[in-house]
């Protein structure tokens, strides 16, 4: 699908979509704004997680596996988000998650507004929806 107004009203929308399944959300704390407008409108509960430190390039990159995988059993959210590749530039491995949540029938949303250039056969391992994920937005224009 095609969204208006960027991937921000495309990640609102996404996360709207998935308050049918339930009410309570993963979202990571480096979360784009609009992901908060998405959890007002729609009325679910936030469950933040935090992402892990690189001292070495002094920037956050994706989820500690093992502290995602717990908040996934433990909280049984609609749906988590995961933003790869995050401001940063950093990827995430979402093959742990993927499979996670799909054995607990939790929605993976993607934000990979930064990696919409993840195609082609030299690039397609590292793109969300070949790996698998429920919903990845992508933004057009960066």
């Amino acid at each position: 699908f095609i969204s208006v107004n960027g991937a921000s009203a495309a990640l609102c929308a996404a996360l709207i979509a998935s308050a049918q399944l339930g009410k309570k959300l993963l979202l990571p704390r480096n979360a784009h704004r609009s992901a908060l407008s998405a959890l007002v409108l729609a009325g679910l509960e936030p469950v933040w997680y935090e992402c892990r430190w690189l001292s070495k390039w002094q920037c956050w990159s994706g989820p500690d596996h093992n502290e995602l995988l717990r908040l996934i059993e433990q909280e049984t959210p609609a749906a988590a988000l995961i933003v790869s590749p995050n401001y940063e530039g950093v990827i995430t491995d979402l093959n742990p998650f993927i499979s996670a949540c799909k054995e607990r029938g939790v929605l993976l949303i993607v934000d990979a507004a930064h990696g919409a250039h993840f195609c082609g056969k030299s690039l397609e391992k590292m793109n969300p929806l070949v790996q698998g994920a429920d919903i990845v937005v992508h933004s057009l224009h960066k």
